[in-house]
């Protein structure tokens, strides 16, 4: 469930960037991330680090596979908890 949530976090600033508006994955990264920390600098240090946390494990997925890989965030997820 949190996964799905950060998954989502960045793109409630930025919007639902596709391959389409012409924005390259790298800055639709950098600038997800951007969001992210603005998002997160709100919340209490180790909530704070858990959701970048997150971000980077999903983004990474994203950026290397090419889509959401829900198995392995869920299975790394699980690990921090």
């Amino acid at each position: 469930m949190k996964m799905s949530v950060v998954h989502d976090m960045g793109e409630s600033i930025i919007g639902d960037l596709t391959p389409h508006d012409g924005v390259s994955s790298e800055d639709k990264y950098n600038m997800e991330a951007s969001a992210i920390k603005i998002i997160s600098s709100y919340l209490p240090d180790t909530k704070k680090v858990e959701i970048q946390a997150l971000f980077q494990v999903c983004k990474h997925a994203d950026i290397f596979t090419g889509h959401y890989n829900v198995i392995n965030c869920h299975a790394i997820q699980a690990k921090c908890m």
